[in-house]
């Protein structure tokens, strides 16, 4: 599979290694919010479940606030 390769600021590159399907922890309340069965329920219609990737770095520092965050093919 053809993954894109994030890149944020000028220095942090980073590699998908997988897609990453979810559980029902994202249904549960958090501070603020109420539980809501339909964040599982929509991922799984529309995305088989998949509501995140996992990354590994391959060139670390550092990341500010306002960093471009971009994909390379």
């Amino acid at each position: 599979m053809g993954w894109l390769q994030p890149q944020i600021g000028k220095t942090v590159t980073l590699k998908i290694d997988t897609a990453c399907p979810r559980c029902v922890v994202t249904t549960l309340a958090q501070r603020g919010l109420p539980q809501d069965l339909n964040i599982l329920r929509t991922t799984a219609r529309h995305n088989d479940v998949i509501a995140g990737i996992r990354l590994s770095v391959m060139q670390g520092g550092t990341i500010r606030q306002g960093d471009e965050v971009w994909l390379e093919i």
